[in-house]
């Protein structure tokens, strides 16, 4: 994304969050300016993965490979702000704001266009992998797709 991009993916996070998510804790509010916009700034400045956003989501991810499902904990140390893998099998999740949770359909549509083994979602510093087809199956049961 070029500087501008990075700063209209900024903007559109915040108006989602602020809009439908009112509690967020990843708001930058006024009485936050100097603590939470420049680590957030700093993630999407210097993230070299992909961005996805519109109306109604925003998405960080990127392509990993994992080697070693067992030990999530080192892939997302050396994934963090790395460029996309060209040998990949999993896509990780670092940021996602929607407005519903249907919204997240983009993510299901992700899983299917690229057949990734694994995905990670990262919340909260914590790593959830989950194996996609496995995914797939728990997001088809929800009355969103």
């Amino acid at each position: 994304m070029e500087k501008e991009e990075k700063a209209d993916f900024f903007a559109k996070c915040q108006e989602i969050l602020i809009n439908h998510h009112p509690d967020s804790q990843y708001i930058v509010r006024p009485e936050d300016l100097q603590t939470k916009r420049p680590a957030f700034l700093n993630l999407v400045k210097n993230y070299k993965g992909y961005a996805f956003y519109n109306n109604d989501i925003c998405i960080l991810y990127n392509k990993i490979l994992v080697d070693d499902p067992k030990n999530i904990i080192w892939v997302l140390k050396k994934t963090i702000l790395a460029p996309p893998a060209e040998n990949y099998n999993a896509a990780i999740i670092d940021f996602v704001a929607f407005r519903q949770l249907r919204n997240a359909v983009a993510i299901y549509r992700l899983a299917m266009e690229e057949k990734y083994k694994y995905f990670l979602y990262v919340k909260n510093n914590e790593v959830k992998l989950y194996e996609t087809d496995k995914l797939i199956g728990q997001l088809k049961n929800f009355k969103i797709l």
